[in-house]
């Protein structure tokens, strides 16, 4: 498989395509993740009112698809039927699973928050993604014990090597627990057919090169 684009988000760097983006960087300013990533979505120019309502872990997600996405010169409203996503985290939705928590654990005042509540699946982020940017292909959360690079990879080939439907993945890991957040995500296409006979490894070795790199 090749490597259309690929995003990295960590602490106050925006790296897209190698490149830092500091126009954007300069935005990630506020002092919870929820405002940084409120005040950069607003800059970049998002129409996507529910935006505003998701919790961090998926905001994250739907920053780093969406800067890869426009990179890669597709829109939002096109539908992608041949497109689909498979994430990668370690924490998941662990904080919202703890805000949640604390709505239900007084049996005096048990007030459960229906919106937590809809934050607490792992997976929430890939249907929050796949909305926004009307995906229909097959998506996939994984919990893993931190990132592995080899899985990452082989994951993706193996979407490849055995769906037909799917032309390109949006892959990535995400992890946003309390102050720390960081994202790697990266836009994927199916290799060529007439692809030379050490296409793949030589693809492999560069992805995961990429992988350590960012």
């Amino acid at each position: 498989m090749r490597v259309i684009s690929f995003c990295k988000i960590s602490g106050h760097s925006i790296v897209l395509d190698g490149e830092r983006q500091p126009d954007l960087e300069g935005h990630l300013q506020g002092q919870m993740l929820s405002e940084k990533f409120d005040n950069l979505f607003k800059v970049m120019h998002g129409d996507y009112p529910r935006f505003y309502r998701l919790d961090d872990y998926s905001k994250l997600g739907i920053i780093a698809a969406e800067l890869i996405l426009r990179k890669a010169g597709l829109d939002t409203v096109t539908p992608k039927p041949d497109m689909g996503i498979i994430l990668h985290t370690r924490s998941g939705t662990l904080y919202a699973d703890s805000m949640y928590a604390q709505t239900i654990q007084d049996i005096l005042d048990f007030n459960p928050d229906p919106e937590l509540f809809a934050r607490i699946h792992s997976n929430a982020v890939c249907s929050d993604i796949a909305l926004r940017n009307n995906i229909t292909g097959e998506s996939a959360v994984f919990l893993s014990d931190g990132f592995n690079y080899e899985m990452f990879y082989r994951m993706g080939a193996d979407v490849f090597a055995t769906d037909p439907d799917v032309k390109q993945l949006l892959m990535g890991y995400l992890e946003c627990y309390g102050s720390y957040a960081s994202a790697f995500f990266c836009l994927v296409e199916k290799a060529m057919d007439d692809r030379p006979e050490d296409y793949e490894l030589r693809q492999e070795r560069f992805f995961i090169e990429l992988l350590r790199i960012y």
